[in-house]
């Protein structure tokens, strides 16, 4: 998901106070919110009159419920707003992955960066017993929780196990982290400038 550009307009959930955009994606917004207790949320926006958008939407909210709270983030809330507005989804939110490797500005220790991996993979491990593949792993979508543990976000891409992929699909996910896997159906231009990138953004890792 992109960052929003600044000066934008933020929306209006009922039960929410919405404070900021996070992002956009090609479905609809992210915005920071809390919950009328004060709790920090995320907030997903489908885009309005977009039907395609809103059963994507609730196709993310079908694999979050799926996966669990511990790996993923609670659904706390789903509704479609009122007068044709968009649908939308919130959950819980909290620093990610990629805020820490700003803040290191640097590679990690290495102990820090093998609690991290190891998390990182137990993730991933649980979001497959769960019958799921996430199919958009990133820093951006690794939240860090208190203990060294993980939890993934942005369950958009995310398909059951036993799905077959539509290889006359778009390639969808992060050209910098997706594996070949996801490059199956893609022209092969577009695979070999994911390939590279992505050998590119591991050494970066």
């Amino acid at each position: 998901m992109s960052k929003a550009p600044p000066q934008e307009s933020l929306p209006e959930v009922p039960g929410y106070r919405v404070e900021r955009v996070l992002g956009h994606g090609g479905f609809g917004i992210v915005v920071a919110a809390r919950a009328g207790d004060g709790s920090p949320a995320a907030l997903k926006i489908a885009t309005a009159g977009d039907a395609v958008a809103a059963a994507h939407l609730a196709r993310e909210e079908r694999a979050l419920r799926a996966v669990g709270p511990a790996v993923a983030p609670a659904v706390l809330a789903s509704a479609a707003l009122p007068a044709a507005r968009p649908t939308w989804l919130s959950s819980c939110w909290s620093p990610d992955a990629r805020e820490r490797l700003r803040e290191a500005n640097g590679p990690l220790e290495r102990g820090e960066l093998a609690t991290f991996g190891a998390a990182l993979c137990d993730a991933v491990g649980a979001v497959h017993a769960s019958g799921y593949l996430h199919l958009d792993l990133k820093p951006d979508n690794a939240f860090l929780t208190r203990g060294g543990g993980v939890r993934l976000i942005d369950f958009g891409l995310a398909r059951p196990i036993r799905e077959r992929q539509d290889r006359g699909a778009a390639f969808g996910g992060t050209a910098e982290y997706a594996s070949p896997e996801q490059c199956e159906s893609a022209p092969t231009s577009t695979c070999a400038r994911t390939y590279t990138r992505s050998a590119w953004s591991c050494s970066r890792w």
